[in-house]
C-alpha cells in the first residue's frame, strides 16, 4: 500500500483502538505542503476535517503506550476486513456505534477530554 493510503488506514485504526491519530502528527510530506487529509471524501470532510486542529495537538501531546500500539496492530491484522479501504475504514469509525457505546468510534469528546488533560499538565 502507498504510504498515505497506508497511513489513513492507520488513523483509522487508532480511532478503533481508542488512542489519539499518531499519523496526523508523525507523519510528514517530504516536501512540507499541506498533506489534503480528509478532503477528497465528503464525509470525511464534513465530519473530520473540522477537528483536524484539536485531533492534531492530541497526536502531538498524546504519551501513546506499548498496549495501544498492539490495539491498533489488533485493528489492522484481525478486525478490519482486509478488502476495506482506509475511507471505508474512516466512514465505519465515524458512523457506526461500538456495541454498549452511546458514541461512535470517533467520539470527538475522547479527542476533548486528551486536550483537556494536555492542557491541565502544562497548567501545573
Amino acid at each position: 500500500m502507498v504510504i498515505g493510503p497506508a497511513m489513513h488506514a492507520i488513523g483509522a485504526a487508532c480511532v478503533f483502538a481508542g488512542v489519539s491519530v499518531a499519523p496526523l502528527y508523525f507523519v510528514k510530506r517530504a516536501d512540507g505542503q499541506w498533506r489534503g487529509l480528509f478532503e477528497e471524501d465528503s464525509l470525511e470532510s464534513r465530519d473530520v476535517l473540522p477537528h483536524y486542529d484539536l485531533l492534531y495537538i492530541t497526536a502531538r501531546e498524546y504519551r501513546y503506550l506499548p498496549e495501544e500500539f498492539a490495539r491498533i496492530r489488533r485493528a489492522l491484522a484481525e478486525v478490519v476486513p482486509n478488502d476495506w479501504s482506509p475511507h471505508q475504514m474512516w466512514h465505519v469509525a465515524i458512523a457506526t456505534k461500538p456495541k454498549g457505546v452511546e458514541v461512535t468510534y470517533f467520539a470527538l469528546q475522547r479527542y476533548q477530554e486528551i486536550y483537556n488533560r494536555v492542557g491541565a499538565a502544562r497548567n501545573r
